[in-house]
């Protein structure tokens, strides 16, 4: 009897601490929880360039061919059904976007030489979109030109967003350019690769007007 007294006396102390350590440390977590849905997007934008690293050493370590990722939480389910995300020079990496490429076949996107889903066969510099008519724009290590500027800020809707990668050293000052035509909040980060160039992830939120 005098054991579990004992044992019950260190549970409730336990218990006790704990309640304590959670009341000290809850003000701190939740000052770092995103409170609102633009924070929220730019966590997960940024979450994909921290699984796409991971996901290339992993198909580097273990020689894993044909490896058919999309990069994590936020490419698991990129968009709401009711809206539309473009993917300029994309071969299927991004679920349910419209792959915007000239070509009819993938190059880098998992197994080479596969048809391109949800494929449109134009190119960034004229896309076969109304204005205002696009929520999200994927662009990611294809070329930038000023004709792709225009017609990315010609088609973006309202309170859009554009999600951007690139080599880190020749990447800043086009996704700059491109923050500067639609006029959004600019998010970004750089991580390592396996090629050893950097990659500059680059969110653009768009204002709603």
């Amino acid at each position: 009897m005098e054991l579990m007294h004992k044992a019950a006396k260190e549970i409730t102390f336990l218990l006790l601490a704990f309640a304590s350590a959670l009341f000290v440390c809850a003000p701190a977590i939740a000052s770092s929880t995103p409170t609102s849905a633009l924070e929220n997007r730019v966590e997960l934008f940024l979450l994909d360039g921290q699984n796409c690293v991971g996901q290339q050493a992993f198909r580097s370590a273990n020689r894993v061919e044909n490896y058919d990722s999309r990069w994590g939480v936020a490419l698991e389910s990129p968009v709401a059904p009711n809206r539309v995300a473009i993917d300029i020079g994309g071969e299927g990496r991004h679920a349910g976007a419209l792959n915007v490429n000239p070509g009819r076949v993938t190059t880098t996107t998992g197994a080479p030489g596969r048809p391109i889903p949800n494929h449109v066969p134009f190119d960034g510099k004229r896309l076969p979109f109304g204005d205002r008519s696009v929520d999200v724009i994927h662009l990611e290590n294809s070329p930038i030109r000023p004709g792709t500027i225009a017609e990315i800020q010609r088609v973006l809707r309202p309170g859009g967003e554009i999600r951007l990668v690139g080599p880190a050293d020749v990447s800043a000052s086009l996704h700059q350019q491109i923050a500067d035509a639609v006029g959004g909040r600019v998010f970004q980060t750089t991580l390592p690769t396996r090629h050893g160039v950097p990659s500059l992830f680059t969110n653009i939120i768009v204002p709603t007007r």
